[in-house]
């Protein structure tokens, strides 16, 4: 029906009229209906967009946290932390969201609602009043009959204003259908364009981002392989450690791990031992125990603070116990008369700990002490005088006698000063000398162990390797728990690892090996430490043209003017002049017949091959520790037996030569101590004859501790300074020690 159509029906006020308007109100009827429902459904929509932000902002606040609790891991901490500010970005474009569709939908369609369709409403009301008001009118103009004509003038003029009132309420009420027909579908369609605009920018927006951060998801997808790579390569190794752990001895390796001295934080040795209850009942108990800060302490569990045993370990000792029942039991007693009976897992722990403990009472001494010189040190006193000196040294020399000591106690004191040099312990004195700081194979700062039969100074991770390559290559040593005696010290210190270095790496640019650095894994150094001192593998080819019998020393010839130069210093000290000319000639004497016997061999050659037997005898006598090292490093046999000069040794001519460090050198070396020469001669026959007591006293120091056993005690302090005392003067005084006139006729 159109336009014209619907003026004329409604002017008419026909039937159809009246059909049309009931369709137009059953139609208006179910679009509130639905229009309705849609503004409800998308306030609920909002209402879950807005719990959905807030439960996303908490799932964003909790990677936060999450990269806070990794904060180790750099690239987890800066990946996590963008994602996560990227997302909070969305959920800013997911409140945009809402936003538009809370104006698009929710207001336009509550607004179109409450104003067009109340309106629509209204003159539908007053088109009804109309109509009705018509038909009653209609009704009472028919009823007037024709003897009345005022009533049916009067009738009539009603009825026409009924009319005229009837047609302008229905012509506008024709008109608000007609309006709110056209503008149902222009706020349908423009609020559903505006939504769809506003879902369009929402996704565009996050586009923008993701496409933004796609370099980096494919960065991170790389490394992600990666790290799957090396998680997989990680636990096929931890697997394969099974196999490992059932072949190696859980005792043994439990030690090596656990033996790990620490003396920044005072930490020596700690784990899991059995403790004896001091009730009635005698129970046991298994305790985490460790020795720390000179003390010995356990704790039950973790957080539990730890119950100290013993205060002080100077004032405790300890010692394996047969007695008990129990197997791999050791007493550790305290005064007063405090004994604590504790029980190892195995005899290799239990040796282990006795031998920790027996060091952390040494170590606790000596830090003592070291603390005292310092304060010493830095306190004035008053030094003795050169005549007071010179009276003391003569008393010491020819045996002071206990009268002479009593009569004047000074000599005791001023002894101690002359005869014991002030302390120094042996990791500060080792690390004085040049490379000594750092490990000799990887280079890692701080190195505090030792291998005394090479004469270099390790680390921690090289210690061990080098102690698996066994005592006969080399002896590893803590710098910081073990006790050092003089000779040794001296010996490190003439050594060290740049001398050794330029011995065992001489020729490490022919090798494709790399030298390992601090953080080298544990196969690349075992690698790099066999290749190096087992196979020897970095030395330079043997020294040709040298004769046999003839040892040259670095920068300089030991021949006949080398000779010159030793009678020269001897006269210049009298009190040694006839030792050294002995030793001198003899050692001519004996260069001779070397010569002789290599011109007799090579006839008239002028190079022959370099002999390192020979060279570590003449190294030996000339006291070079250089050349003596480089003559092992060739396979020199320190046993080597030159039968042109009386069947000596290099150990035999060491003492010759009056060097201690020389000969202890070689005895770390595997010198054989009772080797006689021609004569019949051992050792320390010669040390005895020529008044070396240092030497002598070395050895019988050395058998002492021999018959002590493992697990002896310290004993007689006097009798420990007393050999302290003397080989602190025969490694830095030997001539004063000197007993014998060398004008005596040799036997």
């Amino acid at each position: 029906m159109t336009l014209t159509d619907e003026l004329e029906e409604c002017l008419k006020d026909s039937p159809r009229f009246r059909a049309s308007l009931e369709v137009v109100d059953m139609g208006v009827g179910d679009l509130e209906t639905k229009l309705d429902k849609l503004v409800k459904l998308c306030g609920g929509m909002i209402e879950a967009g807005k719990a959905y932000n807030v439960a996303n902002k908490l799932f964003l606040g909790s990677i936060k946290e999450l990269a806070s609790h990794c904060h180790k891991d750099q690239l987890l901490v800066d990946t996590l932390k963008h994602f996560s500010e990227g997302l909070e970005e969305l959920v800013g474009y997911h409140l945009i969201l809402y936003d538009q569709a809370q104006r698009c939908i929710r207001t336009n369609l509550q607004t179109f609602i409450k104003e067009d369709m109340k309106g629509f409403k209204e003159s539908r009301r007053s088109f009804e009043r109309a109509a009705d008001e018509l038909e009653m009118t209609v009704v009472r103009h028919a009823q007037v009959p024709r003897t009345r004509p005022h009533e049916a003038e009067e009738a009539c003029n009603l009825y026409l204003a009924a009319r005229k009132s009837y047609r302008h309420a229905a012509l506008e009420h024709l008109i608000q259908t007609h309006d709110l027909q056209s503008k149902n579908k222009l706020v349908v369609l423009d609020s559903v364009c505006s939504y769809l605009r506003a879902q369009f920018t929402f996704f565009h927006q996050g586009y923008d981002w993701l496409n933004d951060l796609e370099p980096e998801m494919k960065q991170l997808a790389v490394k992600l392989d990666e790290f799957r790579q090396v998680a997989s390569q990680e636990r096929k190794e931890m697997e394969a450690r099974h196999v490992s752990v059932e072949m190696q001895d859980p005792c043994w390796r439990e030690a090596t791990i656990e033996l790990r001295p620490d003396i920044s934080q005072g930490v020596v040795l700690e784990g899991y031992l059995f403790k004896r209850a001091s009730n009635a009942f005698k129970t046991w108990n298994r305790r985490w125990f460790s020795i720390q800060s000179k003390q010995l302490v356990y704790q039950k569990k973790y957080k539990e603070p730890v119950t100290v045993v013993v205060e002080d370990l100077r004032l405790c000792s300890v010692k394996p116990v047969e007695e008990t029942e129990r197997r791999f039991c050791f007493e550790v007693t305290s005064p007063p008369a405090k004994t604590c009976v504790l029980q190892a897992d195995s005899e290799k722990l239990r040796e282990l700990w006795v031998r920790a403990v027996q060091t952390s009472i040494n170590f606790a001494y000596n830090d003592t002490e070291d603390r005292q010189e310092e304060q010493a040190e830095t306190s004035p006193r008053q030094q003795p005088s050169s005549e007071d000196t010179n009276l003391q040294v003569n008393q010491l020399g020819m045996g002071a006698s206990s009268d002479t000591l009593q009569q004047n106690p000074g000599v005791t004191t001023h002894l101690a000063v002359i005869s014991q040099p002030p302390k120094c312990s042996a990791l500060r004195r080792i690390q004085a000398v040049r490379g000594n700081q750092y490990c000799c194979d990887c280079g890692r700062e701080d190195a505090r162990w030792a291998s005394i039969n090479l004469g270099v100074s390790l680390c921690i991770e090289c210690s061990g390797i080098h102690r698996s390559l066994g005592v006969h290559l080399s002896k590893v040593r803590s710098l910081t728990l073990d006790t050092w005696e003089p000779e040794l010290i001296k010996l490190m210190c003439e050594l060290g690892n740049s001398e050794i270095n330029k011995i065992y790496e001489s020729n490490i640019e022919s090798s494709t090996l790399k030298k390992p650095v601090p953080e080298s894994s544990c196969k690349e150094r075992e690698t790099w430490i066999r290749a190096k001192y087992v196979e020897r593998r970095f030395l330079c080819p043997r020294p040709r043209g040298a004769k046999p019998g003839v040892y040259r020393k670095e920068g300089s010839n030991v021949d006949e003017a080398g000779v010159q130069q030793d009678d020269e210093q001897a006269e210049t000290e009298p009190g040694v002049k006839h030792r050294q000319k002995t030793a001198v000639s003899e050692h001519k004497n004996g260069k001779e017949e070397g010569r002789s016997e290599a011109e007799l061999k090579e006839g008239s050659e002028d190079c022959v091959e370099w002999d390192a037997g020979l060279a570590l005898h003449g190294a030996a006598r000339c006291g070079d520790l250089r050349a003596l090292a480089l003559a092992i490093a060739h396979g020199g046999d320190v046993n080597y037996v030159h039968r042109t000069a009386e069947g000596t040794t290099p150990l035999i001519q060491a003492v010759i030569g009056n060097s201690l460090a020389v000969c202890e050198f070689l005895l770390q070396n595997g010198a054989k101590v009772n080797h006689r020469d021609d004569h019949g001669r051992s050792p320390l026959h010669h040390a005895t004859y020529l008044g070396h007591t240092g030497l002598r006293l070395a050895r019988m120091y050395e058998e002492m501790r021999e018959s002590e056993g493992p697990y002896a005690q310290e004993g007689d302090e006097t009798y420990h300074d007393i050999f302290r005392d003397f080989s602190h003067l025969a490694s830095n005084e030997p001539d004063r020690l000197n007993r014998r006139s060398f004008d005596d006729t040799p036997p």
